[in-house]
């Protein structure tokens, strides 16, 4: 017997000494724990009933010391078949379980835990490494900008109007390439920068009510059974009723939109439904 598993079984057994009697001597101390707490089960079984209460126990090492336990004393766990494998049903007076039982069971725990923690770590530094501290923790990785140059440009009115080349800044990291292969010229770069503009509140009770038909689905299925072409697109939809819309200006023909263009059909909004079966 290694010296730590008979320091183990002399802890093990003073603890059930402690939920049982206080005689002197380790072993028999241990054995006469155990008798009366029997003694004391028999006790309530005979002014209270049997209850049965569910554990859960997923540690493997907790539950083999639980049911040992439960047999010590003579109970009888059980599992319904259909359960999970960590689930332990146990029935016993209610005041047995919650005042004897388990008391004695997270203190043998407890102590079991810790030896073999302390045996593991031992085995582990004398056969692999001495260290095994935890891993160095590492700051992490630099974000991204909050606005990259390329979007900022992308998303402002100078993206939909005809870019002129220019020369490519001599400091910048990112692609200042338009859509259409040109680069954008030192006017456009400079209505990319940031700025805060004050904006119209759109006041919902202001919209009339039942009067623009929503969008449907309808007509937008697609063949799945078959080859099918999928590209993405930036496009215009309008979106809220047709007064919210100007009569002219880049925002006439509808709200800017990304949708995919499925065979040639054009993008929309809702987007269009592929449909298709398993292995077809």
């Amino acid at each position: 017997m290694l010296p730590l598993e008979g320091t183990l079984l002399e802890k093990l057994r003073k603890i059930e000494a402690l939920h049982g009697t206080t005689v002197d001597g380790e072993r028999e101390a241990a054995r006469r724990a155990a008798e009366r707490i029997r003694a004391r089960l028999a006790e309530l079984r005979g002014s209270e009933q049997d209850t049965e209460l569910h554990y859960s126990l997923p540690d493997p090492w907790k539950r083999k010391l639980f049911l040992a336990l439960c047999r010590r004393y003579g109970l009888k766990p059980l599992r319904q078949a259909g359960r999970r494998y960590s689930t332990v049903q146990l029935r016993a007076p209610r005041a047995f379980q919650e005042q004897t039982l388990w008391p004695e069971f997270l203190a043998l725990s407890e102590e079991l835990h810790a030896h073999l923690d302390e045996l593991t770590t031992r085995v582990i530094r004398e056969a692999i490494d001495e260290d095994i501290s935890e891993p160095t923790e590492q700051a992490p990785p630099k974000a991204l900008p909050a606005v990259i140059p390329y979007i900022a440009w992308l998303t402002s009115g100078a993206a939909r109007s005809t870019a002129t080349t220019a020369a490519r800044p001599p400091a910048s990291p990112w692609p200042w390439i338009c859509p259409d292969g040109t680069e954008p010229d030192a006017g456009s770069l400079a209505q990319a920068t940031p700025t805060e503009e004050n904006q119209t509140q759109l006041i919902a009770t202001s919209i009339p009510q039942f009067i623009t038909p929503l969008t449907t689905l309808s007509g937008t299925r697609v063949d799945g059974t078959a080859g099918v072409a999928v590209d993405m697109q930036e496009f215009q939809q309008q979106v809220l009723p047709p007064q919210f819309y100007p009569a002219t200006g880049p925002f006439a023909a509808g709200t800017y939109l990304w949708g995919y263009d499925v065979n040639g059909g054009g993008p929309s909004w809702p987007g269009r439904t592929i449909e298709s079966r398993a292995r077809r």
